[in-house]
Formats: C-alpha cells, sequence, structure tokens
C-alpha cells in the first residue's frame, strides 16, 4: 500500500511538471530560434531523463527494502510458531516425567532397599523411607532438609566430590556403575555401602541419576 501510494505521487508530480514546463515553452517560443529551442530541449529531456533514472533508483530501492521487510517478518513469525510448538512440547514432556516420577516413588516409596534419585545437576529429588531411615535420621536429619539441594550443600566438597565422580561417569556412558561410597555417621566418622547407580532415560537422554544402596561394605 506505501509503495502504490509512493508511485502514485510520483506520477502526479511528474504530470505537473510537464504540464508547467509546455506552458513556459509556449511562452518563449516566439521570442527564440528553432536552434536555442532544440538546445533546450535537448537539454530538459537530458535532465527529465536524469531525474526519472534517479527516481527510478529510489523507488527500486524502496521495494527491496519493503520486499527485504516482508521476508523478516514471515520468517520471524515461523520462529516464533517453531517457539510455540517446542513450548507444547517440554510442557507435555514435563508433566510425563513429573507422572513417571510420581508412579516411581509411588511404587518404591516401602521397597526395602534405600533408594534416592536426583537430577542432572545433582539435586536430591526423592528418597524412599528406606532409605532416610538409614541415611537421613542417624544425623537428625529429614527429607525436607536434602531436598532440592546438592551433595556439596548437603555433606561438603569431600564427600560430594566422590559421590559426584560416580555421576559424571553415568551421565557421560549411560550405563549403571557398582561402587563403594562412603555415608557419613553422626559422630562425623565415614563408613562405606554398596551401592548400584544408574541413568535416568527419557526417549534415551539422561535427565537425572538414580541409585540403590545394597548394603554395608565388606572388606575382602
Amino acid at each position: 500500500m506505501e509503495w502504490a501510494t509512493v508511485s502514485l505521487r510520483a506520477v502526479a508530480f511528474f504530470i505537473t511538471y510537464r504540464m508547467i514546463t509546455n506552458t513556459i515553452l509556449d511562452s518563449l517560443l516566439p521570442f527564440i530560434g528553432g536552434g536555442v529551442l532544440a538546445t533546450i530541449l535537448t537539454f530538459w529531456i537530458s535532465n527529465k531523463k536524469q531525474n526519472l533514472s534517479e527516481f527510478d533508483v529510489i523507488i527500486n530501492r524502496y521495494k527491496e527494502m519493503h520486499d527485504d521487510l516482508i521476508k523478516r517478518v514471515d520468517h520471524l513469525e515461523d520462529e516464533q510458531e517453531n517457539l510455540s510448538r517446542s513450548k507444547l512440547y517440554l510442557e507435555k514432556e514435563i508433566i510425563h516425567l513429573r507422572t513417571q516420577l510420581q508412579l516411581f516413588e509411588s511404587s518404591t516409596t516401602s521397597l526395602p532397599l534405600p533408594i534416592w534419585i536426583k537430577d542432572l545437576d545433582g539435586k536430591m529429588l526423592y528418597m524412599n523411607d528406606y532409605c532416610i531411615n538409614m541415611v537421613l535420621k542417624p544425623l537428625g536429619m529429614k527429607f525436607s532438609d536434602q531436598v532440592g539441594k546438592t551433595d556439596l550443600e548437603i555433606w561438603g566438597k569431600e564427600l560430594a566430590d566422590q559421590y559426584r565422580k560416580t555421576d559424571e561417569r553415568i551421565i557421560r556412558y549411560k550405563k549403571p556403575i557398582e561402587s563403594v561410597e562412603p555415608v557419613l555417621t553422626r559422630a562425623g566418622d565415614v563408613y562405606y555401602v554398596d551401592v548400584i547407580k544408574f541413568p535416568r532415560l527419557f526417549e534415551g537422554i539422561v535427565v537425572g541419576v538414580a541409585g540403590v544402596i545394597k548394603g554395608n561394605h565388606k572388606k575382602e
């Protein structure tokens, strides 16, 4: 619409310019000779062509800018649509993962094995009752003291580094690992337990780490 408006203005300007020029030439024609008139007309035509050429350049440039803006707007609209689809997909996946976690919690709460679940950042998401009774209660802690926190925030750097080392191997290789890991006592000492850690997978992607304590470690 803007391009059409500019074009109409240009045509109106050209018609007005031509009418004024013809009027001037009609007035001067009786007083000048044919040679002078030819020179004037040649100059006028040359000048008009130059002006029209410059005007065409401006119009073409404006049209190019207009077309470019239309393409950019179309691209941004496509990007927005893709982002909306991605957001909807992620929201559905989050709901699905939460449902899976709830099912897992409900099925392992009373299981007579200490089980825990952490996310990729090492934050504790879940401990079943057996794990809470074995690991937290002797220290006078509750699960609410640990949920959403990392091993570093709970156990300190020395123990957290050992836990994180095996967690990173599981995340990298996507395979279960059996290991011996320390557990803190109320007196500040540690004892060792045999554990199995395994990746929490969703559609082949690691979304966290879980573990099961098999029992106290026995030195051979």
